[in-house]
């Protein structure tokens, strides 16, 4: 197929960055642009109209090549904070029948997970490895994703993709497949997350710790009887190597130092669980580049942990701003690489978002909308959706056809439908 027209967007409290990649890896379009205090607080869209203006300007503002005006013709792929998303995995007996799956992995979810799957959308991805069946499970409450797709949709962009910002964060720093497990962990200025990755760049297992780089700041501050911006000021040039006199140093490795212990925590979840053990531990986020943090957290866990480097994957590194530290950008990054990848569909939160009903119109992709795999993955989803309703309808008041395979019959007649839209879209796109 020819290169979809699929543009990678990073949402932060602080920020939007907007980013395009050639099929080889290269810088296509590039942007940010910082938000206005109050937009977003916490994750969540606070103002509306603000985040759909400062949207429309990123989009219109990129380089070296200008995205279309026509903003309709894109698709976003955009992601989540761990903050709104609730992540475990399930173990699927061998027992367990693929017809029944979807309703299992629900079942044993929400034996975990604090919130009715009503009030959620959700999806999973399973893989084998070593005889078992492991499904990773994702949700968002539907009050914050729908807001995040009612800003983008009256901004003319409608978005393609939601998944969660570690899955990104593993896509952009780790490689693609591997034998052991990976750690990262993502200090950002409020919370902390840690993810656990087995085998590959999907998560298995996150948490969030709430405390950040605001929260060091502050703490310094209060316990030296200095003023906010002088403890920012020794936390961003000394960190954990602080030499004034008044035991800063012992202060800051006592505010690390629970960070240590989960991370410990985390690696002995890791080997019980899933017999791995942790092999590396990637650093992201703003509050990562605190001097000393690294090395401590080593020392403290006996784990290697290092800054993680997101442009090892991309080419043409110029389009980004010199004087903003590259992990910044791990996010985006891992979004654009996303979106050339048939791993796209994975796990995707509006799998269920396009076919509920509610308060904010559910767009239905028709056909000649297609922009991306995604997109096609959604048109066969939603057919699939109307064959299985109607088949039911059928059965339920013709009881002679309860004797047919039905499962049998709509898979083949879905596959036929499948290849016509497929055939379809070669002819039209290639």
């Amino acid at each position: 197929m020819k290169r979809t027209n699929l543009v990678a967007i990073d949402i932060s409290d602080a920020s939007v960055k907007v980013l395009q990649l050639e099929a080889d890896g290269s810088v296509e379009a590039y942007a940010t642009q910082q938000l206005t205090p109050g937009i977003i607080e916490n994750g969540r869209i606070v103002d509306h109209d603000g985040f759909s203006e400062a949207l429309r300007q990123v989009l219109a503002s990129t380089k070296p090549k200008k995205l279309p005006s026509d903003l309709d013709s894109l698709r976003a792929v955009i992601c989540l904070p761990e903050t709104k998303l609730f992540t475990c995995a399930v173990e699927i007996p061998a027992s367990v029948r693929r017809s029944d799956l979807l309703n299992f992995v629900g079942d044993e979810a929400a034996k975990i997970i604090p919130f009715e799957l009503d009030d959620l959308y959700w999806d999973f991805h399973a893989t084998q490895k070593d005889g078992k069946t492991i499904a990773v499970f994702v949700a968002a409450p539907k009050t914050d994703l729908d807001l995040y797709v009612k800003g983008f949709h009256d901004a003319g962009i409608r978005p393609s993709f939601v998944g969660s910002e570690m899955f990104c964060l593993g896509r952009a720093l780790l490689p693609d497949t591997f034998d052991d497990a990976r750690m990262i962990i993502d200090i950002g200025a409020n919370t902390t997350s840690i993810g656990i990755f087995v085998r590959d760049a999907l998560a298995r297992f996150s948490v969030v710790i709430p405390h950040g780089g605001s929260y060091f700041s502050q703490q310094i501050a209060d316990r030296l009887g200095i003023p906010l911006e002088e403890a920012e000021s020794l936390k961003r040039s000394q960190g954990l190597h602080i030499d004034d006199g008044k035991g800063g140093k012992a202060i800051m490795h006592d505010l690390v130092r629970p960070l240590a212990q989960e991370i410990a925590s985390a690696k002995e979840y890791a080997q019980r669980v899933y017999g791995c053990a942790i092999s590396e531990v990637l650093a992201a986020g703003g509050s990562s580049l605190i001097p000393g943090l690294c090395e401590f957290l080593s020392s403290e866990t006996g784990l290697s942990v290092s800054i993680a480097d997101p442009l090892i994957k991309i080419k043409g590194h110029d389009a980004f701003e010199e004087n903003t530290p590259r992990i910044l950008f791990s996010t985006v990054i891992g979004l654009a690489l996303l979106s050339d990848r048939r791993d796209l569909p994975r796990i995707n939160l509006l799998t269920q978002y396009r076919f509920e009903e509610g308060e904010i119109e559910k767009e239905r992709l028709m056909i000649s909308e297609v922009r991306s795999l995604s997109d096609l993955h959604y048109v066969v989803y939603q057919q699939r959706i109307k064959m299985v309703s109607y088949g039911q309808r059928v059965l339920a008041f013709l009881p002679v056809f309860k004797k047919l395979d039905l499962k049998l019959f709509l898979t083949v007649l879905l596959f036929t439908i499948s290849l016509g839209v497929l055939a379809w879209v070669m002819m039209v796109y290639i």
